[in-house]
C-alpha cells in the first residue's frame, strides 16, 4: 500500500476546525489515501513540524501563540516584503491583538520546500489581510491564499440578505478550495 499523503491543519476556531475535520473525514471515507493532524496554535504547529515530515500545509494566517514578544521581529521582518505591494506596514496599528502567524509557518514551509495554502476570510480580517496579500505576490504566489470575501459570492442571486451574508462569512471559510488548491501545489512538487 501506498504511503499515505500527510497534511498539517492549524486553525484554532473551533467552528472552522470542525468544517476542516469533516470535509477530511469525508475524502478519506471516499477513499483518498491521507492522513491529517491538526494544531490549534503556533506552538502546537511548530512541535508537530519539529517530529514529522509533512507532504503538504493548510494553514490559518491568525492564530494564537503563547510568546508573541519573541515572534513579533520576525513576523515584521518577513512582512517586509510584502511592502514594494502594500507600501510601509505599521505592524502595531496594522496587526492590533491579532499577529498573521500563518506567515511563519509559511516562510518555514517555503524554506523546507513544503507546499502550503493560507486560508482566511478577508471580510472578517478586513485590512489586516492586505500585507498578507502583498507578501504572497512578493513570494510569487507560491504560498497561495484561499480568501473567502463576500464579493466572490453572488449573495443577492441566492436570495441573501446582507445580514446573512455577514453570518455566512463568519461560519464558513473554504476548505474545500484550500484542499484542492494544496493538492495542486503538492503535485508540482512532485512533478
Amino acid at each position: 500500500m501506498d504511503k499515505p499523503l500527510e497534511i498539517l491543519v492549524i486553525e484554532d476556531k473551533e467552528h472552522h476546525l470542525r468544517d476542516a475535520k469533516e470535509l477530511f473525514n469525508e475524502k478519506i471515507a471516499s477513499g483518498m489515501n491521507i492522513k491529517v493532524d491538526y494544531a490549534i496554535n503556533y506552538e502546537e504547529a511548530k512541535e508537530k513540524l519539529k517530529t514529522k515530515l509533512y507532504d503538504g500545509i493548510l494553514s490559518d494566517i491568525f492564530f494564537p501563540s503563547g510568546s508573541e514578544v519573541d515572534e513579533i521581529d520576525s513576523l515584521q521582518s518577513i512582512l517586509k516584503e510584502a511592502e514594494r505591494y502594500t507600501g510601509e506596514i505599521d505592524f502595531e496599528e496594522t496587526f492590533k491583538g491579532e499577529l498573521p502567524y500563518g506567515i511563519m509557518i509559511a516562510k518555514y514551509s517555503l524554506e523546507k520546500n513544503i507546499p502550503c495554502v493560507l486560508i482566511t476570510d478577508t471580510y472578517h480580517h478586513g485590512e489586516k489581510t492586505e500585507p498578507i496579500n502583498g507578501w504572497t505576490k512578493a513570494m510569487n504566489l507560491e504560498v497561495p491564499l484561499i480568501d473567502r470575501s463576500p464579493y466572490s459570492l453572488d449573495w443577492k442571486e441566492k436570495g441573501m440578505t446582507h445580514e446573512e451574508l455577514i453570518q455566512y462569512q463568519f461560519d464558513e471559510k473554504d476548505w474545500r478550495a484550500g484542499y484542492e488548491t494544496l493538492l495542486d501545489k503538492i503535485k508540482e512538487r512532485i512533478g
